[in-house]
């Protein structure tokens, strides 16, 4: 039995050094001790070779480790495609228009139906004068319209920057003011900031315009939304995301199989960065996007809902994560993929 946790024996024989390892087996594995033990043994070899080298001069790896650890291992450059996320939106649409992409209660919306509704959308914000690095307001709570609103504005080239409606008025102003916003996109029910300033555009209420695609100039290194921390340890900060770094998160993805026919539970704020992963992580693959009302579950309800639809792909926070694990892991009939985040997570929980 082992005094601490582990421990290192060596004995001088006429032989050289032997020495042994004694752990504690709660904590280690036998594995590691043996990697350990050539690490060791290694860096013996090293001193005595270069005895006048500084400890931190010395490597515990051998070449082929190194070469992994150091080189292999960041050997992580994904070719992005060459295009804007309303782009590859669109490349999505020639190659799936008759797809479901968007889901909210008992409406779906095609891949072709969804395009034709944010075309519309966009063209009404080009005349409003939203182009690349325009920024656009969108209140609007989780429904069909808010992921129609994303879209759209991408499409126009502009950048959306999401208003969450539980948030306090004095906080809304602020990112209004402080991102410059004079567009916002809501609907007549949602619109609570409906000052003289600001320009309304009503994104259930665009029948009349047109439904091709749009040209614009927007590039990849272009704004495509801009999201406002909690400003919990002072003034709310904003963050600027491109659609380069939209890309890299969605696409190539090594993580997780977001093509079609997977379906996305679309669940966290939108002014939260989860939801990128879920809406574009989705319509940039091809994959559906089922939309959850906009109220707060229990947890039983979104299990509920996310076996009556199917979902396959789901994201949640840590702190939801654990107690689904604790409570509802067993009932999760559908899903594929669980992906966690945002704090810590239990090991326990994670196996």
């Amino acid at each position: 039995e082992t005094k601490f946790d582990l421990e290192l024996y060596l004995q001088d024989t006429a032989q050289g050094l032997k020495g042994s390892f004694v752990y504690s087996a709660d904590l280690f594995e036998h594995a590691f001790i043996e990697r350990l033990v050539q690490r060791f043994q290694r860096l013996m070899e090293m001193v005595v070779a270069q005895p006048n080298a500084a400890l931190s001069a010395l490597s515990l790896l051998d070449d082929s480790e190194y070469r992994r650890i150091v080189e292999e291992w960041n050997e992580t450059a994904v070719a992005l495609p060459e295009v804007c996320i309303h782009q590859l939106f669109e490349q999505q649409v020639a190659e799936r228009a008759d797809a479901i992409a968007l889901e909210f209660g008992d409406e779906q919306l095609t891949y072709r139906g969804l395009n034709e509704r944010a075309n519309g959308l966009a063209r009404r914000l080009r005349r409003e004068g939203v182009g690349p690095e325009v920024f656009v307001g969108v209140m609007l709570e989780r429904s069909m319209e808010l992921i129609v609103a994303l879209l759209g504005i991408a499409k126009a080239g502009g950048v959306y920057v999401p208003l969450n409606l539980t948030d306090p008025e004095k906080r809304l102003e602020f990112i209004l003011e402080d991102a410059g916003v004079t567009t916002l996109v809501t609907t007549e029910t949602s619109a609570t900031l409906a000052g003289s300033e600001l320009k309304l555009v009503y994104v259930d209420q665009l029948s009349e315009e047109a439904a091709d695609n749009l040209r614009t100039d927007v590039e990849q290194d272009n704004l495509a939304y801009l999201m406002y921390t909690s400003g919990s340890t002072g003034t709310p900060k904003a963050v600027g995301i491109t659609h380069r770094n939209i890309l890299r998160l969605v696409t190539g993805a090594n993580y997780a199989d977001l093509a079609s026919p997977e379906i996305f539970l679309q669940f966290a704020p939108v002014s939260f960065d989860a939801s990128t992963f879920e809406i574009w992580g989705a319509l940039l693959n091809g994959a559906r996007l089922v939309v959850f009302p906009p109220y707060l579950p229990s947890l039983g309800e979104l299990v509920d809902f996310v076996n009556t639809k199917q979902v396959t792909t789901l994201w949640l926070t840590g702190g939801l994560f654990h107690q689904l694990v604790d409570s509802e892991a067993g009932r999760m009939k559908t899903l594929k993929q669980l992906l966690a985040g945002g704090e810590a997570l239990s090991p326990v929980h994670v196996n």
